[in-house]
């Protein structure tokens, strides 16, 4: 049909006489098009999908937060009940995004739920898992630590937003020199970036913070003043990397801060710990608060 409508001007010329086209609409055509119905039915077996992709990346993320954090639970399954069913939820995921791409593709006809029995899978039974009620951490900083701060040290997934309220007192309006208290992602190199409270010559204030371990605390650009004992701080993590700071006087509305990344573009990312951390670099000690982080796991972008 094309190639005649190319062609259409030279058979005009060579045989003159009048023309009429038809215009109609592609339901007139026999094409193969899925029926109102089937298209309705795949749109439904596509969200549902979505739904269980989810649930089974939210579980496994689950167990292996809680194989990678054992002391934050009380009763803890064997591991290799945990290890098997974070197996099974990954094959369930792998599935569930096999029948997602076939039913976009129409390969699915009619469409269908997915059902892992058809992939010889089932889910797994739930796992319990019991979290440690914790009455709070302490950091204390002595004088003169910040070259080497103490640190609570968790592990995180790969992706992740984290979240806990921080509480500590400084007496000064400010120092020449600084003591910070906060929250940092930090690299194998002992490399970190994240967000702390603190005062220095430039007063109390919440902000952005890197450095290295051992090593100096660098405080980056945009801070805000800050005078209350305590703070709320959020973190989000993708990919292993600081996405978003975040700090909030009551943990319901949250001032965004700049996000500074610890890593190159195409560069392997290597896997990261997050730090509860005090410093002190004069002569008076630090001595912070904190409830036990609250690490939730995401899944991952795209």
């Amino acid at each position: 049909m094309i190639r005649r409508f190319k062609e259409f001007p030279e058979i005009a010329r060579s045989s003159a006489a009048a023309y009429e086209t038809e215009v109609a609409t592609y339901d007139t055509i026999p094409l193969p098009l899925p029926t109102p119905e089937e298209r309705d039915d795949c749109l439904l077996a596509l969200a549902d999908t979505r739904e269980k992709k989810l649930h089974y990346l939210q579980a496994r993320n689950d167990l292996e937060f809680a194989l990678q954090n054992p002391d934050f639970f009380d009763e803890m399954p064997p591991s290799d009940v945990l290890t098997g069913a974070v197996s099974v939820y990954t094959k369930l995921i792998n599935a569930a995004m096999a029948h997602a791409v076939r039913l976009s593709r129409g390969e699915i006809t009619p469409p269908q739920i997915f059902d892992p029995a058809t992939a010889s899978l089932a889910e797994p039974a739930p796992v319990p898992l019991k979290k440690k009620r914790t009455e709070g951490l302490t950091v204390i900083a002595s004088p003169m630590s910040a070259a080497n701060f103490p640190k609570l040290v968790f592990n995180v997934p790969d992706h992740c937003q984290v979240t806990t309220r921080m509480t500590v007192s400084y007496a000064e309006s400010a120092i020449p020199a600084a003591r910070h208290a906060g929250m940092v992602l930090a690299a194998p190199t002992g490399h970190y970036v994240g967000i702390s409270k603190r005062v220095d010559s430039g007063g109390q204030q919440v902000g952005g913070v890197s450095g290295d371990v051992p090593g100096q605390l660098f405080p980056f650009a945009d801070a805000r003043p800050y005078f209350e004992e305590t703070v709320h701080l959020s973190m989000t993590i993708r990919n292993r990397k600081m996405r978003k700071v975040e700090f909030s006087r009551d943990g319901t509305e949250w001032t965004a801060l700049p996000a500074k990344s610890m890593s190159k573009a195409g560069v392997q990312i290597p896997e990261k710990k997050l730090f509860l951390f005090a410093s002190s670099a004069d002569d008076k000690p630090v001595n912070v608060k904190f409830p036990a982080p609250k690490i939730e796991a995401l899944a991952p972008e795209g």
